[in-house]
């Protein structure tokens, strides 16, 4: 079994996991790291998601969340893995 261990706003330490999951606003990447990779992606077309995590000394995990809700909003990616992204936002 796996245990979520989030704290809430207050500082309340949350562990049901029906709880963090059932709330869209707990899953949600920050905005500053939002901002950061899309900053990036605009300097640099064609960087690489460890590379975006490097620069940004966090984790491929947090920069692929990230990817994934500006995806289809701000930018897409073009020519698969070897490709580019694109700004569409």
């Amino acid at each position: 079994m796996l245990t979520l261990w989030r704290k809430d706003g207050s500082g309340t330490v949350q562990s049901n996991p029906e709880v963090i999951q059932s709330d869209p606003e707990r899953s949600k990447t920050d905005p500053n790291l939002l901002d950061a990779v899309y900053d990036l992606i605009k300097e640099n077309h064609a960087i690489s998601r460890a590379e975006l995590a490097r620069r940004l000394e966090t984790s491929e995990r947090q920069v692929r969340k990230a990817i994934d809700e500006l995806r289809d909003k701000k930018i897409r990616r073009k020519g698969g893995d070897s490709g580019e992204w694109e700004i569409i936002g």
